[in-house]
Parts: structure tokens; C-alpha cells; sequence
């Protein structure tokens, strides 16, 4: 198992649940992680919580928004 070096900022979960979706259009946690398995979203777990970079999830979940 090989580590590699993260050079952007990492999100949590909730972070990027609130940049991305509107609050009227926000999905549950457990939606969000539905629709982050079915796309293959990049994503950091460490224990339990879940990270994500910035930029390649910004342009993840626009696309999911736009079908």
C-alpha cells in the first residue's frame, strides 16, 4: 500500500454537502454517500469521516446536478 501526498485542502463531508447543494436541495448524508459510490468520487477516509479535494469534487457533483 502506497501513500500519497495530498497537495490541496481537504473538505469534510458536510463541507462540500453545503458549497455544492443549495439547502433546499441538500441531500441526507446517506444520499450523498450513495451518489459519491455510484460516481467513484475521489475521497480520503480517515476512521470514520470522509474528506474530498476541492476542485475534482466541485466538478463530480455539478455533472451529477446537470443530469
Amino acid at each position: 500500500m502506497t501513500i500519497e501526498t495530498i497537495e490541496a485542502p481537504l473538505l469534510s463531508e458536510s463541507e462540500v454537502r453545503r458549497k455544492v447543494f443549495s439547502k433546499e436541495a441538500r441531500p441526507s448524508k446517506e444520499s450523498f454517500a450513495r451518489i459519491r459510490r455510484e460516481m467513484g468520487v475521489p475521497h480520503v477516509k480517515i476512521g470514520r469521516k470522509v474528506f474530498y479535494q476541492e476542485l475534482p469534487v466541485r466538478e463530480f457533483f455539478l455533472n451529477y446536478r446537470e443530469t
